[in-house]
């Protein structure tokens, strides 16, 4: 929702990878008017993962598309890391004990989304990291009493879904 919001920067930043993070921190430091940076910080007692893996999930997320990397500036959005492999999404999620309601079959689908894409996200004329957040946000919607809002921000969802 935010990519719709008028501000000087918006960005998206993981502790995986504090040398960006900071990157990221000093370009909005430097510009006049409101800026927005969105940061994953794993919750190991929430995702129920060990605490000294905090680092390692981070990286993950982003190795396998669960969390997009990027920058708007000046009305532009370049994605600063692309997914590695979608199949680390099976990795990410097995780590984590909330997802442990996930399915073999709701797992091939979230992989299999962004192989099937018809048509490039709209907001960044990616074919790979939007449409995977969006099928990895349909196949765990229903797990959820979560609602969504933009597939553009879906990692966040991932981030933020628990499975008790």
């Amino acid at each position: 929702m935010l990519l719709h919001t008028p501000l000087a920067y918006q960005a998206t930043a993981s502790v995986g990878n504090i040398r960006d993070f900071k990157r990221k921190l000093a370009k909005a430091a430097s510009k006049d008017g409101p800026c927005f940076i969105h940061v994953l910080t794993p919750c190991p007692s929430g995702w129920k993962f060990p605490t000294d893996q905090t680092i390692q999930m981070a990286k993950l997320a982003v190795k396998c598309g669960a969390w997009l990397q990027f920058e708007r500036e000046d009305g532009k959005i370049t994605i600063n890391q692309k997914p590695v492999d979608f199949e680390l999404i099976n990795e990410y999620l097995s780590k984590q004990k909330r997802f442990n309601r996930v399915t073999d079959e709701i797992r091939a689908r979230i992989i299999a989304g962004p192989r099937t894409a018809t048509r490039p996200c709209s907001a960044c004329r990616s074919w790979t990291a939007c449409d995977l957040n969006s099928h990895v946000h349909r196949a765990l919607l229903p797990l959820t009493s979560g609602t969504a809002s933009c597939a553009f921000f879906a990692p966040l969802f991932l981030s933020s879904y628990s499975f008790f």
